[in-house]
């Protein structure tokens, strides 16, 4: 983050990307394996201070037992998931640094019996296929402002193929005009669009997310507003 921030007056500036994403670069190479750790694992933090919340709010169907967390990485979300839902088996996908920093948490809250670990590009690899409607519940979290909306839509197209009819996709992110006339939780989503504008991404509106949804073939797409400011919940169900 202290790196992104570095490049914040060229980002005003030019309003263009400034720097590579840490999941872009070498793993293999020490400095970058170690930073992509303290990366994950401030994430891991982050995730577990919102999650209970995020968790209390979403309601999976009834006798659910298979969870996809897509690009879940540290698996934070899947734990808090499995502590609430003690039939619930969570499949966590994602690239290689985020998978061992997975495998880290699993040990550490001893769930690793009730975790999968899947190594894979959700951008580049069609998992659909090998998981196509397999799952009761899926997670899309902070994922989306990392991306252009066309490679979005692409993903969630994908998600949607693996879930169960009546499945529940949850989706988590910095929405831009989900603020609520709070300016605290308008500040954190417009520094938030500015600090991922300095990696190539950006926030999206509630109706863009809506489609993205949808056109993949969700259905009762609803918002829930946390009271974490910043952050909004939206849950949707395969038709």
């Amino acid at each position: 983050m202290v790196a992104i921030w570095d490049h914040l007056p060229e980002v005003v500036r030019e309003n263009k990307q400034a720097m590579r994403m840490p999941y872009d670069e070498d793993a293999s190479d020490p400095p970058t394996a170690a930073a992509l750790s303290r990366h994950y694992a401030g994430l891991a933090a982050l995730a577990m201070a919102l999650g209970g919340e995020v968790v209390n709010r979403v309601k999976i169907p009834a006798g659910a037992t298979q969870l996809l967390d897509v690009g879940g990485s540290h698996a934070a979300y899947s734990v808090l998931f499995c502590r609430k839902y003690p039939a619930l088996h969570a499949t966590i996908l994602d690239i290689q640094p985020g998978i061992e920093a997975g495998k880290r948490t699993a040990l550490q809250t001893h769930l690793e019996k009730r975790m999968t670990f899947i190594c894979g590009d959700i951008v580049c690899e069609d998992f659909s296929k090998d998981l196509s409607s397999s799952y009761d519940v899926a997670l899309y979290f902070h994922i989306a402002h990392l991306l252009p909306p066309e490679i979005n839509a692409a993903i969630l197209e994908k998600v949607v193929r693996t879930l169960k009819p009546g499945g529940v996709l949850v989706f988590l992110d910095q929405v831009t005009d989900q603020t609520h006339h709070s300016r605290l939780a308008s500040l954190m989503v417009q520094f938030m669009a500015l600090t991922v504008t300095t990696v190539g991404g950006t926030c999206y509106p509630f109706p863009t997310v809506k489609s993205w949804l949808e056109q993949a073939g969700m259905e009762h797409v609803r918002r829930h507003r946390l009271l974490t400011p910043g952050a909004t919940l939206i849950t949707a169900k395969k038709r």
